[in-house]
């Protein structure tokens, strides 16, 4: 996802100030904001863990987000991947905005 966000960045004519790829991937990609967009979506209840577990950490549900999106990407590309972001809401930040 991180590739995806990149090359959205890059192509989309946003002006390339220090340190604004850092800032969006912060603020989209990481295990914090991955695992509130999963838990907002429900993700962390059709998770499958170990009976012992009587929760689901937030480092779950954001590893679960990652492997579904790199099984997108192995299995459709960039471009399938780019589409789940979309759906996700994972494309949508003021750095990707022209200036």
């Amino acid at each position: 996802m991180g590739v995806a966000l990149c090359k959205k960045w890059w192509h989309r004519g946003a002006p390339r100030i220090r340190g604004n790829f850092a800032e969006m991937e912060k603020d989209l990609l990481s295990n914090r904001a991955l695992a509130a967009k999963g838990r907002a979506l429900g993700i962390d209840k059709c998770l499958l863990t170990n009976p012992g577990l009587t929760t689901v950490s937030d480092m779950m549900v954001a590893d679960a987000i990652e492997a579904v999106a790199g099984a997108v990407y192995l299995d459709g590309g960039d471009k399938a991947v780019k589409n789940v972001m979309k759906g996700l809401g994972l494309d949508k930040h003021a750095c990707l905005n022209k200036g």
